[in-house]
């Protein structure tokens, strides 16, 4: 026998001395193929629910992290709309356009809530498309 095979043959078998070094009381005990399959399926089983924590903790997250998007949005829209309400006879679909314009342009808001009141309208007017 090649060495390879007989460090195969100790790693895949284990031998309990009973009664000293009787061969006959020698037992030989090697792992079935059943105990591997339990195993590895529970081992599968522990993966899986892993698994399926990790999504549910990530599906939680992106919902919380939605949420707080939509609240950001909302205060930003209710910040545009005071903001115009300051402006006279600013209104019907221009004030709506300018909603539109100014919650997807911080920038131009921030520029807006500089302004003078007198300047307010003609900056929208002249920058909105």
């Amino acid at each position: 026998m090649s060495k390879e095979t007989n460090e195969e043959e100790v790693i895949h078998s284990v031998s309990f001395d009973l009664e000293g070094s009787s061969s006959a009381t020698r037992k030989n005990i090697r792992p079935s193929k059943s105990g591997e399959k339990e195993g590895m399926i529970s081992s599968m089983k522990e993966v899986a629910e892993s698994l399926k924590e990790f999504v549910e903790v990530t599906k939680k997250k992106m919902e919380n992290k939605k949420k707080m998007e939509i609240k950001e949005a909302q205060e930003v829209v209710h910040e545009v709309v005071s903001e115009l309400d300051n402006i006279p006879n600013f209104n019907g679909a221009l004030r709506h356009r300018a909603i539109d314009w100014l919650t997807e342009n911080p920038i131009k808001f921030a520029i807006i809530k500089a302004l003078p009141l007198g300047e307010k309208e003609d900056y929208i007017l002249s920058f909105m498309p």
